[in-house]
């Protein structure tokens, strides 16, 4: 199969029933904007910042298969975007925004399926398992290591924790690693070897640190689980923890 999911080079007819999306400036071109529908943003009020919808497109043959029953896949970072934009402005997406968003989302998801001769679930099943996801990532926001540690022992382990199924304590922070990386698309989180010794028990911080470090270790890709993204330390502004990006099994 050409299968062309990665490159999304294309453009995506307007939705029937729907407004012609508004550009940047707020702008409506009624000659160019009718054809087509940009991928990336979703821009609810006049181009006043957008709703990310390109990196909730699916990256895999797999994520586009198993969209609708995938529980860390596009649909979740679908709503961690639109959970993202309420953050960064003062008035978040009325329900009526969020449901004129996934209809744009499905539009672009069909087109693309229709691209790759990949059979597309139905609207109504795609928005009935956003609304899911949504609800699972608004739970998720709230999360600290504490927590992240109590929903990582009740829930299934993530792909990338298999590795270290015979050895718990590297088994147990990759589930807290994931869940700690639930709400961001980007699936960066904050992490300190403290917090690690606190919560997760087993090793004191030192062990723990050497841990971190060995998830991080590129020389070993079969067992590279986390990205240093910027390391902790004292401050002038305070002590903060070292930065981690979570790094998905499809990678």
């Amino acid at each position: 199969m050409n299968y062309k999911i990665v490159e999304r080079k294309y453009e995506l007819p307007t939705p029937k029933g729907l407004p012609p999306p508004v550009t940047k400036d707020g702008s409506v071109d009624t000659d160019t904007q009718l054809l087509s529908i940009p991928v990336r943003q979703f821009y609810p009020r006049g181009g006043v910042g957008g709703v990310d919808m390109e990196s909730a497109l699916p990256r895999s043959e797999r994520e586009a298969h198993e969209i609708t029953e995938m529980a860390n896949g596009p649909l979740w970072r679908l709503a961690g975007n639109i959970l993202e934009f309420n953050r960064l402005h003062e008035l978040p997406l009325t329900l009526q925004e969020i449901a004129t968003c996934v209809v744009q989302y499905y539009a672009a998801l069909k087109f693309l399926f229709d691209e790759n001769k990949i059979k597309a679930p139905t609207e109504i099943d795609l928005t009935e398992a956003f609304y899911v996801q949504l609800a699972a990532r608004k739970v998720a926001s709230g999360l600290t290591v504490e927590s992240a540690v109590a929903e990582a022992k009740k829930n299934p382990p993530p792909p990338e924790a298999g590795i270290y199924a015979e050895d718990e304590p590297r088994h147990l922070l990759v589930c807290v690693c994931y869940w700690l990386s639930t709400l961001k698309s980007n699936r960066r989180f904050y992490l300190s070897c403290h917090d690690a010794e606190k919560h997760l028990k087993f090793h004191k911080k030192s062990k723990w640190a050497r841990i971190l470090q060995e998830l991080c270790n590129p020389r070993k890709p079969t067992h590279t689980v986390l990205r240093l993204i910027s390391k902790g330390g004292c401050f002038d502004d305070g002590r903060k923890a070292s930065v981690y990006e979570y790094l998905d099994q499809e990678r």
